[in-house]
C-alpha cells in the first residue's frame, strides 16, 4: 500500500492532477485574491509545480507538505495531495517566465502576504 507522500509524489508528477489540485486551492482563496489568477493559461509554471498571479508577484505553489525538508509531525502533516500555499515569486524567476506581452509592472516592490485566515476562505 502507498503511502499518503508517494501518493502526493505522483500527484505532483501528473500535470492534469497537478492543475486541477492547484485550481482546488485557487477556488478557496477570497475574491480579492482570486481576482489575481484570472489568465491563468499562460501563467503555468507546472515543473515548478506553481500559478503565477497575472502581476506576477504572487503563486499558488503546491508542495509536498508545508516544510517538506522537515519530517511529518502534528504541524508538518503529510496528505496524499500535498499543499497548496500561496506565496511571493522569487523575482528572478519571475523575470525568465515574463515575456513582452506581459511586462512587470514598473515600481512594484515586495509584497508582503496577509495570514492565511485573511486570504482563504473556510
Amino acid at each position: 500500500m502507498k503511502s499518503n507522500e508517494d501518493k502526493a509524489r505522483e500527484l505532483s508528477q501528473n500535470k492534469s492532477r497537478l492543475r486541477r489540485r492547484i485550481l482546488e486551492a485557487k477556488s478557496c482563496l477570497k475574491d480579492e485574491y482570486r481576482k489575481r489568477f484570472t489568465h491563468g493559461e499562460h501563467r503555468w509554471d507546472l515543473d515548478n509545480h506553481r500559478l503565477i498571479s497575472d502581476d506576477g508577484q504572487l503563486a499558488l505553489q503546491w508542495k509536498l507538505r508545508n516544510k517538506p525538508d522537515e519530517p511529518e509531525s502534528y504541524h508538518n502533516q503529510q496528505t496524499s495531495v500535498g499543499t497548496v500555499q500561496l506565496e511571493t515569486v522569487d523575482v528572478h524567476l519571475d523575470r525568465l517566465i515574463y515575456d513582452e506581452a506581459n511586462p512587470r509592472p514598473t515600481g512594484d516592490g515586495p509584497v508582503s502576504l496577509p495570514s492565511i485566515s485573511d486570504w482563504c476562505q473556510w
